[in-house]
């Protein structure tokens, strides 16, 4: 036997303990925990099914290739529940340390080979990774939904935390994403997932997977960095786009707040603080949605081309309460113009805000409270 040969079936060996691996997840039918093995392999035939609904043209020997191998890792560094947050926290690590540990047994260039392409797999960055994501998001939700949601129940996972690992499921495959956003519907009809409160507290910035957890009609109370500004600050933003020229602020996964304040009392960071009509920036809203800007917050209707823009970037909108400025001011804690003080009220401003009250108006599935909570109540 050749020194290649024996590394190539110690590995073979060595794989093996993934089957003795458990996930959380159980088998159809109230079955057992499901291992890792199985997990894959699933996932492997599913990628090859349903690999016409892609968002985009893929390899899918590379793809199925990637759902083999995606959790050698856990032979090493054990499952982590995708809903633990603490042990999330040392995935990265203890995955990292595995990798090198166990393809290391293959011959060095079949060992680069599969390093390459779990690292793929983990950056998310190719058609076949997110497709692969999206396997790997769907495998345990079919299985879940099979089940009755008894697994998300027994965790008590939140329809957030769903919602949130699923987003990159529709960055893999839309039409697979809508299959998953039909399923958590009908568990929620089912009672699935127990509403713990009735207000969500959220730390900003608002990322793609937070938004994806959010509802038309949900109140929120943010916590974190928002930035200030109105018309006369947007239309300068715009001309500087169009210019190519670099902006004075940051717009990815920015948090605007339509808004000019009265000025300070003192003592007070700000003065009534309540939000202004978004339509005002309607025209501009698109663009900046496009460049990055996650969230906005204001008051009444937006376009058609805005909500488009919320759904295609998975953005959210959320509403403040109108003539509710001094109260809100309360939750300003911080204040500080950063650029445009020659507008005076409409400055842009960076706040900080603690448990600042908002409601989502529309949502990144295409969701509009104004529109839809109208046609709830419509007689026939």
């Amino acid at each position: 036997m050749t020194e290649r040969l024996e590394k190539q079936l110690g590995f073979v060996l060595e794989i093996d303990k993934e089957k003795n691996v458990f996930r959380q997840t159980h088998l159809s039918g109230h079955g057992r925990n499901e291992n890792d093995a199985e997990h894959a392999w699933h996932m492997a035939i599913m990628a090859y099914l349903l690999r016409e609904y892609a968002n985009e043209p893929v390899d899918i020997a590379r793809v199925m290739l990637m759902c083999l191998i995606h959790d050698i890792v856990e032979i090493d560094a054990g499952d982590t529940y995708a809903y633990d947050t603490e042990g999330l926290k040392t995935q990265q690590a203890r995955e990292n340390a595995a990798k090198e540990r166990i393809f290391s047994l293959l011959p060095d260039d079949q060992r680069d080979e599969l390093r390459a392409l779990f690292d793929e797999f983990e950056e998310f960055e190719t058609p076949e990774s997110k497709f692969a994501h999206a396997m790997d998001n769907l495998q345990p939700l079919l299985l879940n939904n099979s089940n009755g949601g008894s697994d998300w129940k027994e965790h008590k996972v939140s329809l957030e935390q769903v919602y949130g690992r699923q987003v990159k499921t529709r960055l893999g495959s839309e039409a697979l994403f809508a299959v998953a956003d039909q399923i958590l519907k009908e568990q929620v009809e089912k009672g699935v997932f127990a509403m713990e409160s009735n207000v969500k507290r959220i730390s900003l910035p608002i990322t793609k997977e937070i938004a994806a957890g959010l509802r038309i009609g949900e109140e929120v109370r943010l916590n974190g960095e928002m930035l200030v500004a109105r018309d006369a600050a947007h239309g300068r933003l715009m001309e500087l786009i169009e210019k190519g020229e670099k902006l004075p602020i940051e717009l990815e996964n920015a948090c605007i707040y339509y808004m000019g304040p009265s000025p300070a009392r003192e003592g007070r960071p700000i003065g009534s603080a309540g939000p202004t009509t978004a339509s005002r920036m309607d025209k501009y809203a698109p663009k900046l949605l496009d460049l990055g800007v996650s969230a906005m917050v204001g008051k009444g209707k937006r376009t058609p081309e805005v909500l488009s823009a919320i759904e295609r970037n998975q953005a959210v909108y959320f509403a403040a309460i109108g003539g509710a400025g001094a109260l809100i001011s309360k939750c300003i804690k911080e204040s500080e113009i950063v650029c445009y003080e020659d507008l005076g009220a409409e400055a842009i401003r960076r706040i900080r805000v603690e448990d600042f009250p908002v409601f989502v108006v529309a949502d990144c599935h295409g969701g509009n409270l104004y529109t839809d909570a109208v046609k709830k109540y419509q007689k026939n």
